[in-house]
């Protein structure tokens, strides 16, 4: 437990010798790789998914479509001011 928590000290430690930009550099470009791995895996979406995607909205675009005809056909039926 001990040597873990020592271990990773010594690994976050920069070594006073070294450049702490260049460091951060490397450490910002390794995260950045890593996260871009992960992410880009994560969103692979399969064909199916893809066309599933925009499903509903077409489905509520195509109901918001069939009131507004009702509407606009009883508009005798909505009493006007």
């Amino acid at each position: 437990m001990v040597k873990d928590v020592v271990k990773e000290l010594s690994e976050d430690i920069m070594e006073a010798t070294s450049e702490p930009r260049k460091a951060r550099d490397e450490i910002t470009k390794l995260m950045d790789e890593e996260i871009m791995s992960q992410t880009a895996s994560e969103n692979v979406l399969t064909e199916e998914e893809f066309h599933e995607g925009p499903k509903p909205f077409i489905q509520v675009n195509n109901a918001i479509e069939i009131v507004g005809q009702i509407i606009k056909n009883r508009k005798g039926s909505i009493p006007s001011k």
